[in-house]
């Protein structure tokens, strides 16, 4: 308190360096509230998370069975603005890309081989997928990532510790990660139990958008 009057009744006031003295000030002022605020363990009243030394802020999504493309659209990485257009155009180019001899389609069939129940087989899983409603997983990411040309991490909170999927980390393991550009963006999405984000449970069933703190705009909801 006694900064600020100090700053008020300097007698430089209009000077361009008090001006900038004071500009800093209220910045780190601000800063230092919301940073107070700001959720660095879990708690049910915040609306934030910290994982891996970063902290993350939560934007919700709509809970209709689209979410996981909601949390896409949301993080403002790609031009596709409606979460039911997203996710029709993501398996229109899988389907694309499996009835072509190209090497798109060698790779759609390794992530589906990897990722997906075998008992379905791979055009009843894509014609599923082109209809609303259908929930997220791994495998889900892994598409939206090669024909979206972006890198998901997703954080989902478990029993017992966060549990994270990489898109890159597993296109590097699987040896097809040229396909991902390299400059790539990545998008931040968080997996919980619908309503309930800060409660861990056994299977989360609802996505929503990170955003890295102090690498975006705070967004509050």
């Amino acid at each position: 308190m006694t900064l600020i009057v100090i700053l008020v009744t300097s007698k430089n006031a209009h000077s361009r360096s008090f001006l900038l003295l004071r500009s800093f000030f209220y910045y780190t002022l601000e800063l230092v509230l919301f940073i107070s605020h700001f959720q660095y363990s879990l708690h049910s009243k915040m609306k934030g998370i910290r994982y891996d030394g970063k902290s993350y802020i939560i934007v919700d999504t709509n809970g209709d069975g689209n979410c996981f493309y909601h949390s896409i659209v949301a993080s403002n990485k790609v031009n596709i603005t409606d979460a039911g257009i997203l996710r029709k155009y993501i398996y229109e180019k899988v389907s694309e890309w499996v009835n072509t001899a190209s090497q798109e389609m060698v790779v759609v069939l390794k992530i589906y081989g990897a990722l997906q129940d075998i008992r379905v087989t791979l055009h009843e899983f894509i014609n599923r997928q082109r209809q609303s409603g259908q929930w997220g997983s791994s495998i889900y990411m892994a598409f939206a990532a090669i024909v979206l040309n972006v890198h998901i991490c997703s954080i989902s909170n478990k029993m017992k510790e966060f549990d994270v999927f990489s898109t890159a980390k597993f296109f590097q393991v699987k040896g097809f990660d040229d396909y991902i550009h390299e400059n790539a963006e990545t998008v931040y999405i968080y997996h919980h139990a619908y309503g309930r984000p800060f409660e861990p449970c056994l299977n989360p069933n609802h996505f929503c958008t990170l955003f890295l703190f102090l690498n975006c705009m705070l967004l509050f909801y």
